[in-house]
């Protein structure tokens, strides 16, 4: 697997503004009925990216007649702008890269759910985490403080001043600064950050650290088993290849149930694309795998990136889910 590290991730979000949405099929094609493609699927390296790695290892792609090379990125704006420029056919990220892409003409469509919050909100693995004498227990507290999130004016920020303001906080007054999820862990106990908006693997392993959780953000925003990572790829390789695209959305399904009823497939894939330790992966909270694409979540975004004047409205929602013939 190829790492986009540094100065390359830097210069592929900030290309990403200025991509336009020409987007031609580069590749990834197949024959006519999709079989023989190969794909290059751009992935963050977190547990959200696991059921593309159980589809690829349950060889649920190869019973489609696809071949799948994931290559990894820093965050969902990465994998935006390879998706746009033809770099990789799919990639994976936040309901917010989508609809903000979209409000900039980017042509970007979510084909699947990757993944959603599960039934107990306690086994959730998005947690807001801070050190213990912070004197931070609850979202309002956040006011006048700094978190980390993945990417500014993106999908993280937003759930954080939407949780801080109905708190009875003032978001506007809270200092967001862009970290990896990997960075997170070393710049919330060193005290860069009063808070970070963490994923596992890294929640556990800032909790192995003595930090703790003042509230899962996607679960406080979104509710229970509600999808808020999407696979998504660009609208016109979709149309150019809707077989392929079928072919791909098939096997993630099966890799979804699959993931639920076998969650050691899950920390093995983890394992692997992490280089985190068996015994530490072993520990992490999972995502609910077997989640659906949700019009109705989507609409619920783009009302809150509306309030804040994010650059998306609910006009964003219009053609966003692309579904083709099975």
């Amino acid at each position: 697997m190829r790492r986009v590290r540094g100065a390359a991730v830097a210069a592929a979000v900030i290309a990403l503004a200025g991509l336009t949405a020409c987007g031609s099929d580069s590749g990834g094609s197949g024959g006519a009925d999709g079989k023989g493609a190969t794909l290059t699927v751009s992935v963050v390296p977190s547990a959200e990216a696991a059921m593309l790695y159980v589809a690829r290892d349950q060889g649920f792609f190869k019973a489609e007649g696809l071949t799948v090379q994931p290559t990894l990125s820093a965050n969902g704006p990465a994998n935006v702008a390879s998706v746009v420029s033809n770099s990789s056919q799919f990639g994976h990220g936040a309901d917010t890269v989508v609809l903000l892409g979209r409000a900039k003409s980017l042509p970007l469509v979510a084909v699947a759910a990757a993944a959603g919050t599960t039934a107990d909100p306690k086994l959730n693995n998005s947690q807001t985490l801070v050190m213990p004498k912070s004197g931070i227990t609850r979202f309002r507290d956040l006011t006048g403080k700094s978190v980390g999130v993945v990417a500014v004016k993106n999908q993280l920020e937003l759930f954080i001043r939407q949780l801080v303001d109905q708190d009875g906080g003032d978001s506007g007054k809270v200092r967001f600064l862009q970290l990896p999820f990997a960075d997170m862990p070393d710049a919330l106990t060193s005290g860069r950050v009063d808070a970070v908006t963490e994923l596992e693997p890294f929640v556990t392993e800032l909790e192995s650290k003595g930090a703790v959780s003042i509230g899962s953000y996607y679960g406080m925003v979104l509710g229970d088993q509600m999808p808020y990572n999407y696979w998504f790829t660009n609208e016109n390789y979709a149309k150019q290849n809707p077989a392929v695209v079928a072919k791909f959305t098939r096997a993630l399904e099966k890799a979804g149930r699959y993931s639920v009823d076998h969650p050691e497939a899950v920390r093995k894939a983890l394992t692997e694309y992490t280089g985190l330790p068996a015994d530490r992966v072993e520990k992490v909270r999972l995502p609910d795998y077997n989640v659906k694409l949700d019009a109705g979540v989507l609409e619920k975004v783009a009302g809150m990136l509306d309030k804040y004047r994010f650059g998306a409205g609910k006009d964003s929602v219009k053609g966003a889910v692309f579904t083709p013939a099975q």
